[in-house]
Formats: C-alpha cells, structure tokens, sequence
C-alpha cells in the first residue's frame, strides 16, 4: 500500500459521518481502495457501537481469563 492510500485511509477515518454517501464517494475515488474502506467503516462504526453500548458485545472469553486467573491463585 503507498504512502497516499494510507493518506486516504486516514482521511476517510477522520471524516466526521461514515454514512452510505461518505463511503461511496471515496469508493468512486479510490475504487483500488475498495476492499481497505470497507473494512475500515466496518471497523469504525463496530467501535462506535461498542463505545456506545459497552455491555451490548460480552467478551466469550472473559469468564473463563478471570476464572482461570483466580484459580491460579489457590
């Protein structure tokens, strides 16, 4: 990946709406970069819900950490 997809990468992150709209129009700018802006809306906007609703996605793994961790410490 180039120094100028990064850029865009970046930029696109740093937009203040992820919407329909804002993802495609990068996406009829940068059509090569297709498959990195739609992972990273994915990305941002799972990390907007959690931020959001911190208890709404339980971490599967977290009891079983803790658990182990406690037992540890017997």
């Amino acid at each position: 990946m180039s120094r100028n997809d990064e850029d865009t990468l970046y930029h696109f992150a740093m937009e203040p709406n992820h919407d329909r709209a804002t993802l495609e129009r990068y996406l009829t700018e940068y059509p090569h970069l297709a498959e990195d802006l739609i992972d990273l809306r994915s990305e941002l906007r799972l990390g907007d819900f959690i931020d959001k609703n911190p208890d709404a996605i339980p971490d599967p793994g977290l009891d079983e950490a803790w658990e182990e961790f406690r037992m540890a410490g017997e």
